[in-house]
């Protein structure tokens, strides 16, 4: 019994030494890093579309439901729209429906009185890109 209690003390006190070595990052520190990541994250998609280009579209036409994960063509198309219409900042037509284009859709979807405003590129949404 004495030597689990010595056992669970010097498990604690380790602990407890260790931990000033340890820190945790404040909201500003993992913004900053959720951004470098993001910024890597498009300067490789650029370099994959650049090894691997498809055709791309007519803009203006587009006859298939898009949604968060999908790459392609038709994403670069529905981006390209985005940024036209000023809800996706220029150079984010990656070819991935990602966050920032799911927040593009929904500005989208919000400018045009469409609901749900989900950030899925479906039926309404896309008639309402088509008109």
């Amino acid at each position: 019994m004495q030597k689990k209690l010595l056992a669970i003390v010097m498990s604690v006190t380790l602990l407890v030494m260790m931990a000033p070595g340890v820190s945790a990052m404040t909201t500003e520190e993992l913004m900053a890093q959720i951004a470098a990541l993001q910024a890597q994250l498009t300067a490789l998609q650029a370099q994959l579309n650049l090894v691997s280009p498809s055709p791309s579209p007519v803009v203006g036409s587009f006859g298939t439901n898009l949604y968060f994960g999908l790459r392609g063509a038709n994403v670069v198309a529905l981006q390209n729209f985005l940024i036209g219409k000023g809800h996706l900042a220029a150079g984010l037509n990656t070819g991935w429906f990602g966050p920032l284009t799911k927040a593009a859709v929904m500005a989208y979807q919000t400018a045009k009185s469409i609901t749900p405003v989900a950030g899925y590129f479906g039926p309404l949404t896309r008639a309402a890109a088509n008109a």
